[in-house]
């Protein structure tokens, strides 16, 4: 029941359409990012985040 036609895929024919899909993706990925990012910093200690923190301002 549950068939999908080539026809009935949503076409985003707009840009502005292209734009939201993108906007879209762009804000999961960021989230996933700072939830990794913050997943990461609770699973280090002080010293490996001072550490981490000196090699960046080193860069």
């Amino acid at each position: 029941d549950n068939i999908v036609y080539d026809d009935d895929v949503i076409v985003v024919d707009d840009v502005a359409g292209i734009v939201v899909v993108v906007v879209v993706v762009a804000a999961v990925v960021v989230v996933a990012v700072a939830v990794v990012a913050v997943v990461v910093a609770d699973g280090l200690d002080q010293n490996t985040a001072q550490l981490l923190c000196g090699a960046l301002d080193d860069l």
